[in-house]
């Protein structure tokens, strides 16, 4: 399908998923966090079933909570793991959900959070299982 006429303010080039994917992670590489933002939001919008997707949702959260967006970021995290609990960033937006309810003073919530990255996903990456004790204790949760 040809691109819309009326969109001049896009960020993303023309290209494959993977390509429009790969140039919103360089803005945020180079943190260009509101330009990032708009990539990311524009590829979900155009490529909201690719496999790319889950990732793209989880940086999105990236680009609020780098900013202290806190309740963006949160949504952006919540969307990330119920939108794509099978992808590879499920349990990572889980936990930065957590974390952004801990910085929004949401210690129960976030304890939640928590809870459930531990019981969902057992063999998350070692770098989550770390950052999740991390944050368990920061939280003082039960």
């Amino acid at each position: 399908t040809p691109p819309a006429a009326a969109a001049p303010a896009t960020r993303l080039p023309a290209g494959t998923p993977k390509e429009r994917y790969d140039f919103a992670f360089r803005l945020l590489a180079q943190a260009d966090y509101p330009a990032a933002e708009t990539a990311f939001k524009e590829f979900l919008a155009a490529h909201g079933s690719d496999p790319l997707a889950g990732n793209a949702q989880y940086w999105l959260g990236e680009t609020y909570y780098v900013r202290q967006q806190f309740e963006p970021a949160a949504a952006a995290f919540l969307q990330g793991y119920q939108g794509y609990p099978k992808g590879p960033k499920a349990s990572d937006s889980l936990l930065k959900l957590g974390m952004t309810l801990t910085a929004m003073k949401k210690t129960a919530e976030a304890c939640a959070a928590y809870g459930q990255l531990a019981k969902e996903f057992p063999s998350a990456p070692a770098n989550v299982k770390e950052a999740l004790v991390r944050e368990r204790a920061k939280a003082n949760c039960r």
